[in-house]
């Protein structure tokens, strides 16, 4: 904010001028380290949106674990109402994380340990690159972090839905079977048995139901979390520029193939 005066071109311009970019980069109309007004101004408010989420998120979680009553609970239940809690504190902090990698290339930042260095234009060049690849490697990394724990937040919130469905489940069925008042008292035996074997079928059907949720929601958080994984390594692998060309055509591969079935488990969950 301070040095580069809000993202001021100007100044980020007189930055870039030191850097050994190439031919696309120097391509100052509109080349890739160009960064549009509109989307400057979005960029700048993050930061603040961000901290504004943050305090918010804070302010509930500490708020449930004040006010909620644990007593009842045990220790997993704690935990995952906690992670469903926490799961934004997460997801807002590693999101800044990715946002500061991305002004650090497109303000040309992380060039400036370099700039008094002397070197060869070949040795200029390849340090760019790398200093580049390894800063939008961490930043897909940031984010796969917090994709990764969106969908483990994602498991303990199906985890919290489907204990507290089974106890609703139950809870009907005792009171079904603790029923006496004396309408169910006067039926007929046949009609006992027919009322009986409906209210079976119902919770038969519920406990189906739920077990299908909770597959579709499964699934959902498996494929999600290999997803995950697989862009982690991919991104680790991309931080050696000289890698970027053998892996790129393999991610590409990855997502074409998986990206129909992850769909399909999101539609399912």
């Amino acid at each position: 904010y301070h040095e580069d005066k809000f993202l001021r071109w100007d100044i980020i311009k007189t930055k870039l001028d030191t850097i050994p970019l190439s031919k696309d980069e120097k391509n100052f109309d509109r080349g890739p380290l160009v960064i549009p007004s509109w989307i400057g101004v979005l960029s700048l408010l993050s930061p603040l949106a961000g901290l504004a989420a943050f305090v918010y998120s804070a302010w509930q979680v500490y708020n449930g674990i004040v006010n909620h009553p644990f007593a009842h609970e045990t220790m997993e239940e704690k935990f995952l109402h906690m992670v469903v809690r926490g799961m934004p504190l997460v997801f807002i902090v590693m999101a800044l994380r990715a946002t500061i990698r991305q002004w650090a290339v497109m303000t040309g930042s992380c060039w400036l340990p370099y700039k008094g260095h002397v070197m060869s234009p070949a040795d200029r060049n390849s340090t760019w690159e790398s200093v580049k690849a390894a800063e939008i490697s961490t930043y897909t990394q940031d984010l796969e972090v917090a994709s990764g724990f969106q969908f483990f937040a994602v498991w303990c919130f199906g985890q919290v839905c489907s204990r507290a469905l089974r106890s609703v489940v139950m809870k009907e069925a005792r009171q079904f079977a603790g029923n006496t008042s004396p309408a169910r008292l006067q039926q007929q035996p046949a009609e006992q048995a027919v009322e009986g074997e409906m209210e079976g079928t119902m919770s038969r059907d519920a406990r189906i139901l739920l077990q299908l949720g909770i597959l579709g929601l499964h699934s959902f958080v498996i494929l999600g979390v290999i997803k995950t994984v697989v862009n982690m390594i991919i991104a680790m692998c991309s931080a050696d520029s000289r890698m970027v060309a053998t892996v790129e055509p393999v991610q590409q591969m990855f997502l074409h193939t998986f990206d129909p079935v992850f769909i399909f488990a999101t539609f399912l969950s």
